[in-house]
């Protein structure tokens, strides 16, 4: 791929997380119970990538012993630690949200 059709296809990719951004803003201040939605989409599509990334190593082959076991326990630590901050953050909120204001 040329550069110039690169720069066009990541310029493009901006334009629509921008246009995300304002279609979230335009319904998050149109009803509170949508802002709950939209995060609950939001930390499942980051779960996901998470997921899609961590997965297709621990099912190649070629990698055994060791090397497969300390990746999959580095993966499933850190997978459950940042499960551990987001219900932390969750269980807090309220908490959390007097400190800063």
């Amino acid at each position: 791929m040329k550069w110039p059709v690169a720069l066009l296809l990541n310029f493009l990719h901006a334009l629509t997380a921008l246009g995300g951004f304002f279609v979230g803003v335009a319904v998050g201040s149109a009803s509170t119970t949508a802002v709950t939605w939209i995060l609950g989409a939001t930390v499942s599509v980051f779960i996901y990538i998470a997921l899609v990334d961590l997965i297709p190593p621990l099912l190649d082959t070629n990698e055994k012993g060791t090397k497969l076991l300390v990746y999959f326990l580095t993966a499933s630590v850190g997978f459950v630690f940042s499960f551990v901050i987001v219900l932390v953050i969750a269980v807090y909120q309220k908490d959390l949200n007097c400190l800063l204001t």
